[in-house]
């Protein structure tokens, strides 16, 4: 049965699931683990007593500390994305500003607008 772990308590805990065991980690936030059967009440107790809780069914898995193959955590390539996005939305401006004909001026504009949208949801999801 699928579980969704988290560990509020100081020590790591080792939870039994397919397969072996699972080490749980202090801070664990909805780790998604599979196990073997359905717990008992005197289970569920000796990981409450210990910080260790369950709920029943899978929750979306969130990464406690996630970073990217070169050790960059995700928020740090978020603000690397939005300064990326500034840029293209500075590029767009230019663009409409240089442009000649009506058609490149609309182009340009709908460019400018897709930057202003994707800077705005950017910011609002960091």
């Amino acid at each position: 049965m699928k579980y969704s772990v988290s560990h509020k308590g100081e020590i790591a805990q080792a939870v039994k699931i397919f397969g072996g065991t699972k080490t749980v980690k202090p801070g664990t936030k909805n780790l998604v683990v599979d196990l073997p059967k359905q717990l008992t009440e005197e289970q569920v107790e000796h990981y409450k007593a210990r910080g260790v809780t369950f709920q029943k069914g899978a929750a979306k898995a969130k990464a406690n500390q996630s970073t990217t193959k070169n050790g960059k955590t995700k928020t740090g390539q978020s603000d690397q994305n939005i300064t990326a996005l500034k840029a293209k939305v500075e590029q767009a401006e230019k663009a409409v500003a240089a442009a000649k004909t009506d058609e490149t001026k609309a182009k340009a504009q709908e460019f400018l607008d897709e930057a202003n949208k994707a800077l705005t949801n950017a910011q609002s999801g960091s």
